[in-house]
């Protein structure tokens, strides 16, 4: 029997730190150059400040967009596209772990996983990126500037 309570006292402890992550469904829509805040928030809203948290693209885990450990972001850490343009910006008090990503390029256009590990529990996520518009460097580098004559006119493509 007290085996019993013993377990059942254990089980309600770890239950209380157990959560889900929140994100939109469908996908996030966001312009060249611009910014986008990548929304990920644990339900029920526990207090994550001493948990892991990491942002990572698909089979890239080892090398991730943002880790935050150790009560604080792991600088030069991760994939070097991302520094300096990638913030934890939610308030990791009420388990909000959203991202912000700076001067968005083509290059970020996809899936990102939002990751976080309590002690004894851990759930991941997924958002959807979409970038729309082209840049000119992106444009000029894969057409070539072609002209046309027609009549006493001449177009050019570009």
């Amino acid at each position: 029997m007290l085996v019993l309570l013993m377990m059942f006292g254990l089980l309600g402890c770890s239950t209380a730190e157990t959560f889900t992550l929140q994100v939109p469904g469908g996908f996030i829509q966001a312009k060249v150059g611009s910014s986008v805040l990548l929304p990920c928030e644990m339900s029920p809203a526990l207090n994550a400040e001493s948990y892991k948290v990491s942002w990572y693209r698909p089979n890239k885990e080892d090398s991730p967009v943002l880790l935050y450990k150790d009560l604080k972001v792991q600088e030069n850490t991760g994939d070097p596209q991302y520094r300096g343009r990638v913030f934890l910006v939610g308030d990791l008090q009420k388990g909000n772990v959203s991202l912000k990503l700076e001067n968005l390029t083509v290059a970020d256009r996809g899936e990102y996983e939002c990751y976080v590990k309590s002690n004894i529990w851990y759930d991941t996520a997924k958002v959807i990126l979409n970038i729309t518009g082209k840049t000119y460097s992106t444009v000029a580098s894969n057409v070539k500037n072609q002209r046309t004559k027609v009549g006493s006119l001449i177009l050019t493509k570009f």
